[in-house]
């Protein structure tokens, strides 16, 4: 299976069939209508959303499309599914998938799938540069994700129908190309934050105790990858909390500025916020490291950022002894901030403590 099956095969539906001679006009026709189209298009999504499930049995899938009952449970490691050793995790993928669409929209609905991944992820391919997309704010707000990840969550919008794939044949070379449209109808609820995406995603750990069933029944427990903020200091997360809430204030402050009527998550989403809270980028450089922000946003919001970052942290670690929380001065040291400091060596744990450039020895006075 390969995506570009779907887009010869939805050119082939549209025309109504693969042949445009007098004994297949007729049948051209009627096969071409709005009704029997949408049904044929609805069944040939199915088929797409089946093929890229890496997660469900698929003998379950098979069977409750013909309308049979199956206990994933029996299929006892016969399909590729069951088999797989693979850990999944649960990921909210609502702000990317508003992003995408989002994008598609900038882009005025004039590009593939293909090159809006690109220009999602930030590459500064001759296509992506010839059309100014690199100047776009979402232009590389999706390169924490990786090429597969990214298309699977555009294609799961276009099996969703928040997005359409429009086919086009050239009259004059005769190939087939897809343009992305926005279903205004299906996307307005994702829009306005009153859709929420959640998706399965395999991630790097293997199963070291897989089930004797081997069946994917989707109600058991999955195994988190990433370390869990309750493992950090207590100091640290309150610290964070703090941090989290000035930022939140300065993108309502910038909102409030805004003469249109712009979104939250179009200036920071939440995640991306809650990024910044925890690792305290100091430098727009830095600002370029937190997923969400792309090198357009950086540019218009990153001294505002900055700012923020810095007054709060210097507001937090007053102590009376012009004790200004430097990251340079982040080991445990008696000069640096008493409130985050810890007895614990925590510079292990990726989610909350701070980047190795940020580690500097403190020079003895």
């Amino acid at each position: 299976y390969s995506y570009s099956d779907y887009i010869r095969v939805k050119n082939m539906i549209s025309q109504g069939g693969p042949g445009q001679g007098p004994r297949t006009m007729g049948y051209n026709s009627i096969a071409s209508s709005g009704k029997i189209l949408e049904t044929n298009t609805e069944n040939l999504l199915r088929m797409v959303s089946y093929c890229e499930n890496e997660v469900d049995c698929r003998r379950f899938l098979q069977l409750v499309h013909l309308g049979e009952k199956f206990d994933s449970t029996n299929c006892k490691k016969t399909c590729d599914n069951c088999s797989s050793s693979k850990t999944l995790i649960d990921k909210d993928v609502t702000l990317i998938a508003r992003q995408l669409v989002q994008l598609v929209k900038l882009t005025v609905e004039r590009f593939s799938s293909a090159h809006i991944v690109e220009v999602y992820r930030g590459s500064l391919n001759q296509a992506v540069k010839k059309n100014r997309h690199d100047s776009l704010h979402l232009h590389g707000a999706g390169k924490h994700l990786s090429k597969s990840e990214a298309s699977r969550i555009l294609h799961y919008l276009v099996t969703q129908d928040i997005l359409e794939e429009v086919v086009k044949k050239s009259d004059v070379y005769g190939s087939v190309s897809s343009l992305l449209k926005v279903n205004r109808s299906k996307a307005a609820s994702l829009l306005s934050g009153g859709q929420t995406i959640t998706m399965r995603f395999p991630s790097a750990v293997k199963v070291l105790k897989p089930s004797k069933s081997g069946a994917t029944s989707g109600k058991a427990p999955l195994k988190q990858t990433t370390l869990q903020m309750a493992n950090a200091p207590p100091q640290y997360l309150i610290f964070s909390d703090i941090m989290l809430k000035a930022l939140k204030k300065l993108r309502t402050d910038i909102i409030k500025e805004s003469s249109d009527l712009t979104m939250s998550y179009h200036i920071f989403g939440n995640a991306t916020l809650k990024q910044i809270s925890k690792r305290l980028p100091r430098t727009k450089k830095e600002l370029l490291d937190i997923n969400g922000l792309g090198k357009a946003k950086v540019v218009k919001y990153g001294d505002r950022l900055l700012e923020t970052i810095e007054s709060t942290i210097n507001e937090h670690c007053k102590t009376g002894k012009n004790e200004s929380f430097s990251l340079g001065k982040r080991r445990r040291d008696e000069n640096i901030c008493p409130n985050l400091a810890d007895d614990d060596d925590d510079d292990d744990d990726p989610d909350w403590s701070l980047s190795q450039s940020h580690k500097k020895t403190v020079k003895n006075k």
